[in-house]
Parts: C-alpha cells; sequence; structure tokens
C-alpha cells in the first residue's frame, strides 16, 4: 500500500534558496564564539531542576526535585497566543508570498506514563494492520545464502585481514537489496563500508574477509537517538494519572494548580550514563544526544570527548531562554537570559523549545526566531528543535524556511500533554524530522519502543500518513541530518562509518522488521565495525580472541547472545561487565513485552478527548467527524488555536490535513 503522503510544498524551495543567504548570515558576537566541545553547566539543564549533568569519575547524583517555588509573574490568557506581541506576528503573514515566510512563532511540549485511556498497550503496533513501505525500490541480488547451524540465525566464517563481508537484507536508504552485500573495512578505528550492492564479494579483500551470512535478516544502519537524558536512565516511569498539562513547566514545578511530577534522583555517574546506553544499544542505537556522556557503548554526539571518533559539535541546551526556574511568557521576550547567536558557530544547536500546547509554549519559538521584542534570531539550518509541540502551521512554514531539523518525542509528548508536533504538517513543509525517545521518566524505554509509539500514531491517528520507510528513516538517516553527522552516519553506503544494527527478519521484512522489532529480534550491534553485543558465533568470528575472555554471555528473553562491553568501555575502575551495569536499575536493560508502567501513546485528556477511534469519531481527538475538519487525521483544539481546530488558510480544511495549509486554493 501506498503512503498517502502527498508531495512537498513547492515554495517552499524557492524561498528556502531566497533566504539562504540570511539565514547563514547571523553575525555572532565575540561572546561565548567558537566551537563548543560541551555545554556549559545550566545551558544544558536537565528537565527538573535546570543542572547539566556530564558524566565523569566523579558521583555526579542529582537529588533536587523541581522548584516548587518558581512562580509565574505574567500568566496571560492561553486563548490568545498573539496579546500584545509585535514581533511579526504570524498572523500578518502573507500566504500568497513564499519570501515573506517570517513570522515569530512559538511553542513547546511534553509527555506522561499513566495515561487516561483504558490501555496503551496497543502503542506497540499489535492490532494494527501494517503498512507496506511504498517509497522503497526492491532490488534482488543473486547471492546464495547457506543455512546457518541449528539455533542460530547467521552463518559465520572467521577471516583472516581486516575485512567483514555482510549479506543480507539491506536497508539502503529508500532501496532494499534482498541478500544484498557490504564489506566492511575495518582497518581504522571508526571501520568504513568499503563496498555496498550486490557484488561485494567480488571485490579482492572479500576472498579473506570475515563473513556474516544471513538467510533472514535485515541490514540497517545503527539506529540514531536524537533526544535523550541520559542522567535519568536509572529513573522508571513517573505516574501522574489522567493529568495533563498545557507546558512543561506544569509538571516541572507545580504551577497554575497542576502537581509536580514526582520521580527519583538523576544518576550521572558514568557508570549511571552506560545504564541507559546499553538500554538503547539494545534496540540498535549506536548514537545519541543524551545530555550526558561516557566512554564507549553508544557515540554521545553532543558531548566532544565521547564521540567515538567523531568530529562534530553539537550544543545541547535544554533551556534556551534561561527559564529553568519556570518562567512563563506569553507576549514579550522578558526571559531569564536568551542564548547570543554565537550558539549557532557550532555545526547544530540543539535546543528545547515550545514544549506544550499553550500561548507560552508557542511564545518560546516566537523569541527564538526573531531579534524583536528582545528575542533572539536562532532558527537556522543548523538548529534542531527538540519537541516543536506548540507551533502553528505559519511558524512551521517560517522553521522550514530556515531549513531548521525536528527532532520529535512522540510518547513523552502524548504522556505529558495528550497530544504532540503536528508533524504532518512539518512534512508537508518539508522539514526533516528525527525522534527521540527523551527519557524512560515519561518516554520510550528505548528506540523500540519509541518506533512502536510513532507507528501507532501513524496508523490510529495520522491515517497512515507516513510509510514504513519514512519512520525508520527517522530513526536512522534523518536522525544523523539533525544532529550534523549526515555524511558519516545513517546510512548504508560506501564510505559511511560502519554502524550496524541486524534484526531477525522472519517475522517481517524490510523496514518493518526494525518498527516491529523486540528485545531477541536484534542480532547484532557494531559501532564502527566493532561487535559489541550479538548472537554468539557471530561475536566469536568478529571480536578479537583476546578480548572474548572479558566477554559476558547474557539471555535475552529466550536467545543467547554475547556482550563484548568490558573491552570497549576502557580499563581500571571504570571498566564494567555486563551485570555492573545492568544491575544498576530496576527498569531493566531489555524487555521482552511492554515494559512494565510505560508512559501512555494514547492522545488523551479527560474531558477533552479520549484517543479512541468510534463510530462517530474516526481519529479520536473529541471531535465528531461530521464538524470535524480533519475527520481522519487527529487534530484536537489546542489551548494556542484558541476556540476552534487550526485552519490557517480558512479553506475549510484543517492545518493537520491540509495539502497546502497556507493556501486556501490549495496551489501550494
Amino acid at each position: 500500500m501506498q503512503s498517502n503522503r502527498p508531495g512537498r510544498l513547492l515554495f517552499i524551495l524557492t524561498a528556502f534558496l531566497m533566504s539562504a543567504a540570511a539565514c547563514g548570515g547571523d553575525t555572532a558576537s565575540t561572546q561565548d564564539a567558537g566551537r563548543d566541545t560541551g555545554s556549559d553547566a545550566g545551558d544544558i539543564a536537565e528537565e527538573l531542576d535546570g543542572r547539566d549533568l556530564d558524566a565523569s569519575d566523579a558521583d555526579q547524583s542529582d537529588t533536587e526535585q523541581p522548584d516548587a517555588d518558581a512562580q509565574d509573574t505574567e500568566e496571560a490568557d492561553a486563548d490568545d497566543a498573539d496579546t500584545d506581541f509585535d514581533a511579526g506576528d504570524s498572523e500578518e503573514l502573507d500566504v500568497s508570498d513564499a519570501d515573506s515566510l517570517d513570522a515569530d512563532t512559538g511553542d513547546e511540549d511534553a509527555t506522561n506514563p499513566d495515561a487516561g485511556p483504558s490501555d496503551a498497550g496497543d502503542a506497540d503496533g499489535a492490532d494494527t494492520d501494517t503498512v507496506d513501505p511504498g517509497q522503497e525500490n526492491v532490488i534482488v541480488c543473486d547471492n546464495a545464502t547457506a543455512a546457518p547451524s541449528p539455533g542460530e540465525s547467521c552463518r559465520s566464517v572467521a577471516g583472516t585481514n581486516n575485512f567483514v563481508l555482510m549479506q543480507g537484507d539491506l536497508l539502503a536508504g529508500d532501496k532494499v537489496y534482498e541478500n544484498g552485500q557490504i564489506l566492511i573495512d575495518r582497518s581504522a578505528v571508526n571501520a568504513t563500508i568499503a563496498c555496498m550492492g550486490c557484488d561485494c564479494a567480488d571485490e579482492a579483500d572479500a576472498a579473506a574477509a570475515t563473513l556474516i551470512e544471513c538467510g533472514e535478516a535485515v541490514i540497517s544502519p545503527g539506529l540514531i537517538n536524537a533526544h535523550e537524558h541520559l542522567a535519568w536512565s536509572t529513573n522508571t516511569p513517573a505516574a501522574h494519572g489522567d493529568e495533563r498539562y498545557d507546558h512543561r513547566n506544569d509538571w516541572r514545578t507545580g504551577t497554575r494548580g497542576h502537581d509536580n511530577l514526582q520521580l527519583g534522583p538523576s544518576d550521572g555517574r558514568t557508570i549511571g550514563i552506560l545504564n541507559g546506553e546499553l538500554r538503547h544499544l539494545l534496540s540498535g542505537v549506536t548514537s545519541v544526544a543524551g545530555s550526558a556522556g561516557a566512554p564507549g557503548l553508544v557515540r554521545n554526539l553532543d558531548r566532544a570527548q565521547n564521540t567515538e571518533g567523531i568530529d562534530v559539535s553539537v550544543r545541547y541546551d535544554t533551556f534556551p531562554l534561561g527559564d529553568a526556574g519556570g518562567d512563563l511568557r506569553s507576549a514579550d521576550c522578558d526571559y531569564p537570559s536568551i542564548k547570543d547567536p554565537s550558539v549557532l558557530t557550532n555545526d547544530i544547536f540543539l535546543a528545547h523549545v515550545a514544549e506544550g500546547i499553550d500561548a507560552e509554549a508557542r511564545n518560546e519559538y516566537r523569541c527564538l526566531s526573531s531579534s524583536a521584542n528582545g528575542g533572539q534570531d536562532l532558527m537556522a539550518a543548523n538548529t534542531a528543535l527538540v519537541h516543536g509541540v506548540g507551533l502553528n502551521a505559519q511558524d512551521i512554514a517560517q522553521f522550514a524556511q530556515r531549513g531548521s531539523k525536528l527532532v520529535w518525542s512522540a510518547r513523552s509528548d502524548i504522556d505529558l500533554y495528550g497530544h504532540t508536533a503536528e508533524v504532518t504538517t512539518y512534512d508537508r513543509f518539508g522539514v526533516n524530522i528525527a525522534i527521540g525517545s527523551n527519557w524512560v521518566v515519561t518516554g520510550s524505554a528505548n528506540m523500540s519502543r519509541e518506533l512502536q509509539c510513532v507507528d501507532y500514531l501513524n496508523q490510529n491517528h495520522y491515517d497512515h500518513y507516513f510509510s514504513d520507510y519514512d519512520i525508520w528513516k527517522m530513526a536512522s538517516e534523518n536522525g544523523a541530518i539533525a544532529l550534523g553527522v549526515g555524511d558519516k552516519l545513517g546510512k548504508i553506503a560506501e564510505g559511511y562509518i560502519a554502524d550496524i544494527a541486524v534484526y531477525n527478519a522472519g517475522q517481517n521484512a524490510g523496514y518493518r522488521a526494525v518498527i516491529d522489532a523486540e528485545a531477541d529480534d536484534l542480532l547484532l550491534v557494531m559501532r564502527g565495525g566493532k561487535a559489541l553485543v550479538g548472537e554468539p558465533n557471530l561475536m566469536q568470528a568478529l571480536t578479537p580472541a583476546d578480548e572474548l575472555s572479558n566477554c559476558d554471555s547474557v539471555t535475552l528473553c529466550s536467545d543467547a547472545r554475547l556482550a563484548c562491553l568490558k573491552s570497549d568501555i576502557g580499563t581500571g575502575s571504570f571498566s564494567y561487565h555486563w551485570a555492573d551495569i545492568a544491575g544498576l536499575s530496576s527498569y531493566g536493560p531489555f524487555f521482552c513485552a511492554t515494559p512494565a508502567g510505560e508512559p501512555s501513546c494514547v492522545p488523551a485528556r479527560t474531558g477533552e478527548y479520549s484517543g479512541m477511534s468510534s463510530p462517530l469519531d474516526a481519529d479520536g481527538d473529541g471531535i465528531a467527524d461530521a464538524d470535524d475538519n480533519c475527520p481522519t487525521v487527529f487534530n484536537p483544539i489546542r489551548p494556542l488555536d484558541g476556540q476552534a481546530q487550526a485552519d490557517s488558510d480558512g479553506d475549510g480544511v484543517g492545518d493537520a490535513c491540509d495539502p497546502c495549509p497556507l493556501s486556501a486554493d490549495d496551489i501550494c
């Protein structure tokens, strides 16, 4: 079945080209100039207490709870997102002129573990129809595959040189090579893909290469988790019942009549960070932007010292407005300390913005996309926005024009706010959408659970808008682009670093094998060509003999695996075995069923909508189909929208399902 996704909005391409020089021309001040190799303490503050927890040898466990005394000094009427704001209100946008897409907008998001609907278990996609990857081109390679030994998924033969020849179904962007091959050159610390296609076995270096041959498996680039808070990995999901919030400061500080979210302390120790990294590694993740870092396991792309040899500078900022104290503003930019444009001298400026559904959430974007009213224009081609829930269509059009990227954390947003970023609109404007798990407190335990939440929303609330390929790409190539490494990671392509995840494809083929993967479906993970976890025979063939004695035999659900972690993490007092890392938290490193207490992926707000389909309300947004301007696409009325569903061009078709949200005549 083909995706229902329409063509991109052509005028955005024109607008982006015309504005490229302006977007790249922000003059960085001398203050804080140059590439950041880390984050200023307090800049990359964690969600609750505003502190940055950079993993180090010292115990940096944080026991502080949210500042319950943080007061909002100017709470505006959430029904009026534009009150007294003069920074080029987006309502004045001339939708007929692409060059005018320069409005100032804003938004924000969050999430919640125990959503109100009766059961969020459907969020794993188990009850839904699968979607065929309509954009893939299948190339069938004429390569024979020998049967593996009983109990094994892949056949392995140790080689005598520094190369590895892998055979299986290659997920190479929008092409799938059935029984395709890759040849990995492991002569450097970060091994690279020397050949990709049908005939890599014909390469001279393949003759003596180690062979990994999988008859029923997909070979994917390692997944990229573009948003995490690793210092909170040893927590468990924070239950908050049916309570939903409008803005992250509602649950952070317990303001505006809300209860603050109760959770345990953070753990910024090296072993605490590794606990979170292991959980993600076991879902196929090889890179993360986690606001903390530790040596080994996955790449910490926002920590220069922990990228495992990747040259990139990612400035991660949880509070780019300096509002860790709980500031809420809706009509001006009088925030404590807005980041200076010098942050754009980094390869990527990765910032939490507009995490919520009210005027205060949208105001954050407005004050970070224009220098008017005391704001700063920080939306550029190297800006990646985390959450981006509170934007409207005009804001998203401007965001797309700047070439900025979105990092979507669907489960966490749904759990906290009963809503998430309007991703169909982001996609229609051509925005690169990556995904991230956020944290175990209100988000997904790993990327498999996040992918399955995205898939659930797509099938039950977005009318199958995205194809399987689109969803998989959010966790691979799009994540690499969002974090500034799109030329090195996120693809199975010649010259790219060999960050590889292999999944069992006995039940699901192609991209669906990754989306629906359970813990025991992961057959092998390699970072830079180094095998970290996998089936025993594969690990034995890929791991130097002198390192095998430090590997741990473990069982994932019912299947045996070998985990070679100690030699990767380092030596001395910070060299850990599996049991040291995995046993640190009651929230395990993997799950053989839906994780206990998993935050909800069903969009619901008590008294407004249940998120459950009914004969009169197909998309579960609380608006009867007869009155719904997007009857098959979830688009409830948000506080920032006023009293009606968003319809920016007034054509009677809601923004969330409108092929041309800013053009009433549907000529984009």
